[in-house]
């Protein structure tokens, strides 16, 4: 299976160079000098780009049709990220994030992007991405820190995202994650969450391990 390389993703779209330089500048207005914006940036904006290349293959895989909308959304998928940083976000060689509100990611992305001209179909997959899908009930019965609503992804695209998402992290190193690993993850959080990750896969596949091997030599990482 062909990869897609990552230097066409930023340029597929006029919307997708506008999100290069809005992660660019979220990364420079959430740290404290210009190496960690560089870090910061390196960190997740590559992640979403790696999101949307694994986006690109399971789309091709199940038989959806690959869109500019596809691949926008999962450059913007994680743009919220920036303003969970720790102050001391690089210290010690770790990425450190605000673990008390990091799950607001998805919202304060959602907002960020609509604020910055881009539009509800593009900001939903910020705020359709975490996990499997977070419903009302889980906000409730979790005591999450953002507003009680469904935060499901809403369509195909939207769902290949967040299923791409879950084999990549943002770790220190950043790593890939195996389809082994990514269903244990899953699984922690309880059967709704594995019933929802179960779906998913049975409509899009998972990245074939030959792809993930390929684009964790081409990124130099490691597979979890």
């Amino acid at each position: 299976m062909a990869v897609m390389k990552h230097s066409d993703l930023w340029n597929t779209s006029e919307t997708t160079r506008a999100l290069r330089e809005l992660h660019k500048e979220q990364a420079r207005a959430f740290t404290l000098n210009e190496q960690s914006a560089q870090k910061s940036f390196a960190l997740i904006a590559t992640h979403c780009e790696i999101v949307a290349r694994l986006a690109v293959i399971l789309a091709e895989q199940s038989g959806q049709t690959v869109t500019n909308t596809l691949i926008e959304g999962a450059l913007a998928h994680d743009i919220g990220t920036y303003s969970v940083l720790a102050h001391n976000a690089f210290a010690h060689n770790q990425v450190l994030f605000q673990r008390d509100i990091y799950i607001q990611h998805g919202t304060r992305g959602y907002e960020l992007l609509l604020a910055n001209g881009f539009g509800e179909e593009i900001a939903a997959f910020a705020r359709n991405h975490t996990g499997v899908g977070i419903t009302k009930a889980d906000c409730v019965q979790q005591k999450l820190p953002i507003e009680p609503a469904d935060y499901m992804p809403t369509n195909a695209a939207q769902e290949i995202v967040a299923l791409a998402d879950k084999f990549h992290t943002k770790l220190l190193p950043p790593r890939f994650v195996s389809e082994q690993t990514a269903r244990a993850r899953v699984e922690k959080f309880g059967s709704e969450n594995i019933a929802r990750w179960d779906k998913l896969v049975a409509c899009y596949g998972v990245p074939p391990r030959d792809v993930l091997d390929e684009l964790a030599h081409e990124y130099r990482m490691e597979i979890l």
